[in-house]
């Protein structure tokens, strides 16, 4: 089939759309045709690969021919307008469609043509950016979780993103779990975020970043800690694994963010102190006869203003708190020259049951510098769900559950 001269391209309202339309059919077209469609208009090279499905080199070349084509005065265009199938029979001028090309082709060369030329997948793009493929792990693996950190200094923001888990372990029934993790930065568990929920899987792709608001100045002193759940069919959150990160370990001023990843453990033995700033052992006892709190501050231990270890003059103010509201501050003798200071003080508070999920009680161990002039060394907070998270909350919930008896923990001082 041809496109004569009387349905040249002047005809068309749109030249460019009617040339385009004649190439895909695989029309033979004339060059006056050829020449009015390209002064009209310079088809863009993805409109013609959308067209033709052909590569830009192979229309590239096309459209240098289609240039350079000139006509002798004594040459009959009839020959020149041949329809036949064959792509040696076809014009210079003619831009051929797919199975014009595709026919001058050998079957494997038609073959290696396709997979170059039209959306051949390209293995090495599809390669994992972990190169955790090969892994093996251990039969008594309980997981390794993938993560990537960044820190952004104008807003002093921390950025976790949690890329995914791998080789979490099956249920007793061997189903599969349904994993989802908890992220906090220790020393402060009062605030943990949480992935979604991947169904039927032991190795989860999370892909979610969270943020945390830390300084620059103590960014060094924290810990990330990473806690891997799995909910079963009654709802219930059964750990699977927990994992620790100190941020000692992580350059805040690189531009790059590799992956790290941590294997996970049944129990964290030990988490790195808040750069040793310091524990308090503290103990609690509710009288709900008497409606009476009674706090014991027994003894420091590391109590530090830097690296070195000189002694320190150093007290506790303990303050009772009604929500957000101040009801009653007290605070403990000056221990002198001693990193270890040894308080044995004992307080009471009043304390009716019905505010009891409503109060706090916070610590602030403090530095003498001068006579009149001191300094927070670190803090901790004890109370309610509404308050305090991680041993700071089983304190205060274990002294609630035995009514009259002491309960006695280390706590770690964290920063103000």
């Amino acid at each position: 089939m041809m496109l004569n001269e009387d349905e040249d391209l002047d005809g068309f309202a749109d030249p460019e759309a009617a040339l385009s339309l004649a190439i895909r059919k695989g029309l033979t077209l004339t060059e006056r045709t050829i020449r009015t469609g390209i002064q009209h208009s310079q088809l863009r090279a993805r409109d013609l690969t959308t067209s033709l499905e052909l590569s830009p080199n192979i229309i590239s070349s096309r459209i240098q021919e289609i240039r350079s084509l000139t006509f002798g005065s004594g040459t009959d265009r009839a020959d020149h307008y041949s329809t036949t199938s064959s792509s040696a029979n076809i014009p210079l001028f003619v831009l051929p469609t797919r199975e014009h090309y595709l026919s001058s082709f050998s079957p494997q060369g038609r073959k290696r043509l396709l997979m170059k030329d039209f959306g051949a997948i390209n293995p090495a793009l599809y390669q994992s950016v972990d190169g955790d493929d090969s892994l093996m792990f251990p039969e008594d693996h309980t997981g390794r979780l993938w993560f990537q950190l960044a820190y952004e200094r104008e807003s002093e923001k921390l950025l976790v993103t949690l890329v995914k888990a791998k080789n979490l372990p099956s249920r007793a029934d061997k189903s599969p779990c349904d994993p989802f993790a908890r992220i906090c930065l220790l020393p402060d568990e009062r605030r943990t975020l949480q992935t979604k929920v991947k169904r039927k899987t032991g190795n989860p792709r999370f892909d979610e970043c969270f943020v945390f608001s830390v300084s620059s100045k103590c960014i060094m002193e924290r810990v990330l800690k990473f806690s891997v759940f799995d909910i079963d069919r009654r709802k219930k959150h059964n750990l699977i694994g927990q994992a620790a990160y100190p941020l000692v370990d992580f350059d805040v001023n690189s531009d790059k963010h590799p992956t790290v990843f941590l294997d996970l453990d049944k129990e964290i033995s030990e988490i790195p102190s808040s750069a040793g700033r310091g524990e308090l052992l503290i103990s609690m006892c509710y009288n709900m006869d008497l409606q009476r709190l009674t706090i014991n501050v027994v003894e420091g231990k590391n109590f530090r203003t830097g690296e070195k270890s000189a002694p320190i003059d150093s007290f506790v103010q303990i303050s009772l708190k009604h929500q957000s509201r101040l009801v009653k501050r007290k605070k403990t003798q000056t221990v002198r020259a001693n990193c270890n200071p040894q308080f044995n003080e004992s307080f009471q508070f009043k304390l009716p049951p019905k505010l009891c999920d409503a109060v706090s009680v916070l610590f602030v161990a403090e530095v003498k510098d001068a006579p009149k002039s001191h300094r927070s060394l670190g803090r901790i907070l004890l109370g309610g769900f509404m308050f305090a998270r991680g041993k700071e909350l089983e304190h205060w919930q274990a002294m609630m559950q035995t009514e009259k008896e002491h309960v006695q923990q280390w706590h770690t001082l964290s920063q103000i």
